[in-house]
Order: C-alpha cells, then sequence, then structure tokens
C-alpha cells in the first residue's frame, strides 16, 4: 500500500508539474505576442498631420497692372485702387495702417528713384547718408529684384517702416505706419509673400 501511494503521490505531482510548465509557458507565449505587438505598433510610423501654413486663410492683393501678388491677413480692410492698396486693422480709422503702391519708373535705379522721392542728397550713395544720419536701413538683391528698407523717427512716435521692391521698371513701395505693425511679425510675413509675377 504505501509503495501505491507513493506512486500516485509521484503522478498527482507529475501532472502538477507537468500543468505548472504548461501554464508557465503558455503565459511567456502570451506575453512574447504582446511585446511583438507593441514594437509593432511603435515602429509602424503614423502619418503625421499636416501644420497648416501661416498664411492659409490669408487673402491675396494681384496687381495686374504691374505684374504683382501678396498676400495680407484677413484681420485687414483692404481698399483697392488700381495701383494701390490700403490695409486697414481696424474699420473706422481713416488711414492705412500698411500701404502697398506701385509705378513704372524704367530704367532709373532704385536708389536713384528714392533719392529723388525723398530728396536726399544726389552727392552721395543711401548708405552713406542713412549712416551719416543713423537711420535704419537695409538693402539686398535677389534675382531680377532690387529690394531697399529704410525707417527713421519724424518727430513724436515712429516714422513710417519704407520697403522698396524694383523688378523690370516697376516699383512697389509697402509701408506700414503703425508701431505695433511695423514690429509684428505678421508684417515680415507679409513681406514674405511679396512677389512679381512671370
Amino acid at each position: 500500500m504505501p509503495k501505491k501511494c507513493l506512486k500516485i503521490g509521484l503522478y498527482v505531482l507529475l501532472v502538477f508539474f507537468l500543468t505548472a510548465v504548461a501554464f508557465l509557458f503558455y503565459q511567456n507565449y502570451q506575453l512574447r505576442q504582446q511585446i511583438q505587438q507593441a514594437q509593432v505598433a511603435t515602429s509602424t510610423p503614423t502619418a503625421a498631420t499636416p501644420t497648416p501654413a501661416p498664411t492659409a486663410n490669408w487673402k491675396m492683393y494681384k496687381n495686374e497692372k504691374h505684374g504683382y501678388e501678396m498676400e495680407y491677413s484677413p484681420s485687414y480692410q483692404a481698399d483697392v485702387s488700381e495701383n494701390a492698396l490700403c490695409l486697414r486693422n481696424f474699420s473706422e480709422q481713416s488711414y492705412c495702417d500698411i500701404s502697398v503702391f506701385s509705378k513704372t519708373i524704367g530704367e532709373i535705379s532704385l536708389e536713384a528713384y528714392i533719392q529723388e522721392s525723398f530728396g536726399f542728397p544726389q552727392d552721395k550713395s543711401l548708405t552713406e547718408f542713412f549712416k551719416e544720419m543713423d537711420w535704419e536701413y537695409s538693402t539686398k538683391q535677389t534675382g531680377n529684384n532690387s529690394w531697399f528698407y529704410f525707417h527713421h523717427n519724424e518727430g513724436p512716435g515712429e516714422g513710417p517702416r519704407r520697403n522698396f521692391i524694383k523688378s523690370n521698371g516697376i516699383v512697389v513701395g509697402i509701408y506700414a505706419f503703425t508701431a505695433e505693425i511695423q514690429r509684428s511679425n505678421e508684417f515680415n510675413l507679409m513681406l514674405s509673400t511679396f512677389e512679381f509675377m512671370d
């Protein structure tokens, strides 16, 4: 009898041991499946949501006569004429916050046009004159386009920031009159959208 009990006990232990091994094997299998699924989920690239361009909902101003275009924020009220665009940030204002105008100047250089238009000295370059006057200015050439910017205080407050772009005998002036707009990233973004059409 004791041998028979011993055999039964060994069988029970063997069954218990095999059941435990099978259970642990099954648990290990499930854990490996979960790890593989997690790795696949993290390694599969998700489609990035495209960030809309900062000017995505902006309006487009096109001047067909002089062949240029520029985008502007819908927060501005626009008054358009043949050669000009007046942008007002507040509808009750009678003045423009930003003024865009254009004209044909032919072969005259942009520097000569600015000197003549503002009565600046002709005996020195604009850069020399602006350095002497301690005015803020910059100039650059991009392809066929000449850019010139200058700014100075005209009495109390800040004077307008004047930007000029010339290409193929056409000059475009873009002025910002209010200090808040002059310093805003939005105005610089507007300038960056300017281009002459082909």
